[in-house]
C-alpha cells in the first residue's frame, strides 16, 4: 500500500465518521490490508506481520458495543 492509497482510504475513514459502525469497519480492513502487505513484503517486518495475522484464526465473537 502506497502512502497516497493510505491517505485516501484515512480521508474516506473520516468522511465516514458520522457513522461510527461504518468506519470502525473501515478502519479494521485498513489496518488488515496494511499489515498482510507487510507480511507478503520482504520488509523487515514481514514475519511479526505474519504472527500478528494469526490472531485472526482465534475463534472468539469481534464485536463492539
Amino acid at each position: 500500500m502506497l502512502k497516497e492509497q493510505a491517505m485516501d482510504r484515512v480521508s474516506r475513514i473520516r468522511d465516514a465518521a458520522g457513522d461510527y459502525e461504518i468506519a470502525h469497519g473501515m478502519e479494521d480492513a485498513l489496518f488488515y490490508e496494511f499489515i498482510l502487505d507487510v507480511a507478503n513484503s520482504n520488509s523487515l517486518f514481514s514475519a511479526a506481520a505474519q504472527e500478528v495475522l494469526k490472531s485472526r484464526t482465534i475463534d472468539f465473537a469481534r464485536h463492539c458495543a
